[in-house]
This record gives C-alpha cells, sequence and structure tokens, in this order.
C-alpha cells in the first residue's frame, strides 16, 4: 500500500465500512479502506453475524444498486421457526413481515455476512477501490489548521511491519467494538453487556 492522499480513510472493512466506502465513491470521493484482517481471503472463517437483512435495509441497498447482487444469493423468508430436538419451540419464531404492506421487501433476505461483503467487495472494486488488508490504524491525528485541506493524518502498518501514512480530509471509523478510531478520539462507548447464547 503505497501512503494516500484522499478525501475521506476508513478503517474496518465490514458492510459498514464497505457500503460507506461505496456510496463515497458513487459520489465522486476518493477513498482509501483499510481492514486488519483479510477478509477476502479464501482462508478467512465463513461464520458470520448479521446474517438477516430486514425489510428498511434491504430499500436502502436496492437504492445503492446492491441489491439485486445479494438477492441471487440469499434467501427471502417471511416468517422462521425454532426447533429444539425436532419440535417446534412455540413462541420463538418471527412472523414480524406478515401483513406488514409497506413496501415492496415485504420480507427478510437471509444472506452470510461473508457473502454480502463479497459483493460489497466486487462492487467497490469495480469503481477502482481496492480494500488494503490486512493493514492496521495504529494512530490518527487531527491537524487544527484551517488552511490545511487534508487534516486528517493516519498512521498504519501492514502485515511486513511498514508504516504507511494516510492523509485525508475525514475518517471513518467503521472498526468494531474496540475501534481505535474511538478510542484515539476519546469518544466513550456506553452501553451494558448482555450474556446472551443463540
Amino acid at each position: 500500500m503505497a501512503p494516500h492522499k484522499v478525501d475521506v480513510f476508513i478503517t474496518g472493512a465490514g458492510p459498514v465500512g464497505l457500503v460507506s466506502a461505496y456510496q463515497l465513491a458513487r459520489l465522486g470521493h476518493s477513498v482509501c479502506i483499510i481492514d486488519a484482517a483479510n477478509k477476502a481471503s479464501p482462508d478467512f472463517p465463513m461464520y458470520g453475524r448479521a446474517s438477516t437483512l430486514h425489510s428498511r435495509t434491504l430499500e436502502m441497498l436496492d437504492q445503492l444498486d446492491l441489491y439485486d447482487d445479494m438477492a441471487q444469493v440469499g434467501l427471502g423468508s417471511k416468517r422462521s421457526f425454532t426447533y429444539r430436538n425436532g419440535r417446534l419451540v412455540q413462541g420463538r419464531g418471527w412472523d414480524t413481515l406478515i401483513g406488514q404492506g409497506k413496501t415492496f421487501f415485504d420480507f427478510m433476505l437471509n444472506i452470510r455476512l461473508k457473502y454480502s461483503e463479497d459483493i460489497f467487495r466486487e462492487k467497490l472494486l469495480g469503481m477502482g477501490v481496492e480494500v488494503n488488508a490486512p493493514v492496521k490504524l495504529v494512530d490518527f491525528s487531527i491537524d487544527k489548521d484551517q488552511d490545511h485541506d487534508h487534516r486528517v493524518h493516519a498512521q498504519t502498518v501492514d502485515a511486513s511491519g511498514t508504516t504507511i501514512q494516510v492523509d485525508a480530509r475525514y475518517i471513518i471509523g467503521s472498526d468494531g467494538g474496540g475501534s481505535t478510531v474511538r478510542k484515539t478520539a476519546g469518544i466513550p462507548f456506553n452501553g451494558e453487556r448482555k450474556v446472551t447464547h443463540w
């Protein structure tokens, strides 16, 4: 990865980072996107979260010209059921979209997160933007000089240990719960931890 000077620097190439980069590129902005993991690698695990997309998300993906490709891979459904030991568990299914009738997308789309991200990466690559991975954000600072256009200075490191600087007008931290962007900026992450099992 060569040194970059871009409009927007994005760290985290999950669905939020990828779709943000895609929309910014569509609007004509230059983008540099990195991720600490190489999710495009065939060795990357197939497991994933966020596999069920609801109506409003599907509407937004359609507006971004992403839905059609996802619909070829995903499975649409209006209901879900939970079974335990071969028996239906009462009260554990989803019927949330039955009779909704306020959207063309009156169903859920079930698609593995890896497949969604593959589609987003491919669309992004078609616009000339490649995800730089594995590359990790180490630190960033913001130049307070108002006359300077690219005030964000981010230091990244690649798998070989090479440090690369990215200068940008804006930074997007889509790097998850342990966000380096959030921690460096001193933004609190309030909330509570729930013990759940799915």
